[in-house]
């Protein structure tokens, strides 16, 4: 059972590698298409940045908001989800800064183009 298994994973791993190669006529065709959209592909990743930034001030927002009411009215004195969800909700604030800055320079470096 033991050489069973062995030359089967032998054989996976073989398999694996040996799909692994990338023929070179496509990786050159890739790179060319990738330098002639490199302005729709800033664009497209200053949308997903600025989108996710969104997301994320928008969670920690309502998550601030949350933490607050249910700071106000706990429901016993081992109650601690309040300021849990203010700090989580602050920290969820605070990262999605850097999404806003990275969209901003990628919408300039594809107005560059």
């Amino acid at each position: 059972m033991k050489k069973i298994i062995l030359i089967l994973l032998i054989s996976f791993v073989y398999a694996v590698f040996t799909n692994a190669q990338i023929d070179s006529a496509i990786l050159q065709k890739q790179t060319a298409s990738d330098n002639f959209n490199s302005r729709e592909l800033y664009l497209k990743k200053s949308k997903h940045n600025e989108t996710a930034g969104c997301i994320l001030l928008v969670l920690g927002t309502a998550l601030i908001i949350k933490g607050i009411d249910k700071n106000n009215h706990p429901n016993g004195w081992l109650d601690f989800t309040g300021p849990f969800l203010i700090m989580g909700g602050t920290l969820s604030t605070l990262i999605s800064i850097p999404f806003f800055i990275t969209s901003a320079h990628k919408a300039r470096k594809a107005a560059q183009f």
